[in-house]
This record gives C-alpha cells, structure tokens and sequence, in this order.
C-alpha cells in the first residue's frame, strides 16, 4: 500500500535523523508504530524526563517521570531535510507548550494548553 510505504519510509528519515540529533539533556526522541485496524500508525514521541513537585494533603514531594509528546509521522512523500524540518516543527511545538506552562505574570500562569481529548496540547489559549 502506498500510504504505508511513505510512513514507513518517512518514520525511517526521522528515525535517521534522531540517530545524529543532539538537543537538551532530557530529552528523549523515539519512533513507534503500530497497527489499529490493519493500518500501520508510525510516531514520533518526544519525551522529557522532569522533575514534578507534588503537593499531597500532608506534604510536599519530588518526583521524577516522563512526559511524552505523540506526533504522527505524515503520510505524504518526504526527503532527508523534510523529516529534518519536520523534527524541528514538532520540537518547537512542544518548546512552546512548555514555555507557555511556566509563562507567569505576577506569579499567575496566564496561558495553557489544553490537555484533553477535546483540543491540542499546542494551541495557546490565555486563561483571562
């Protein structure tokens, strides 16, 4: 099927470039796939590996987890800078939606992004 073969060869010219990425310490780039329906799904996931402060009822406490990030590979034909450049819109996306995460004005976070099934994580929305 050619739609499987331009996400196949597309997730195989990100993959590559991940290979040779150099970016801030914390974060992970990974390729999967998987099929739903007997359709293959490729994705890229990039994911943080931050330190979360938790406050509990009692207490205060630290931990360390990953927070990923999905994006679909495109399923339309791509050269090498393509899935470079794609790489590079996908990271900014999520610079973004962290920027906007600690973005505060007199101590209130005045923008997010939605979190849900019912919009993007990317789209910035100010709170008032």
């Amino acid at each position: 099927m050619i739609y499987d073969f331009y996400l196949q060869s597309n997730a195989e010219k990100v993959e590559r470039v991940i290979e040779q990425l150099t970016y801030k310490d914390g974060w992970i780039f990974s390729i999967f796939s998987h099929n739903s329906n007997t359709v293959s799904i490729f994705e890229l996931r990039i994911s943080l590996d931050v330190t979360a402060s938790i406050s509990l009822v009692s207490s205060k406490k630290t931990i360390q987890m990953l927070v990923n990030h999905p994006f679909s590979v495109p399923n339309y034909p791509m050269d090498d800078r393509e899935a470079e450049r794609w790489l590079l819109d996908c990271i900014l996306l999520v610079e973004q939606h962290e920027a906007c995460k600690h973005f505060r004005i007199g101590g209130d976070p005045l923008y997010y992004q939605n979190h849900g099934e019912d919009g993007s994580s990317y789209r910035i929305t100010r709170k008032r």
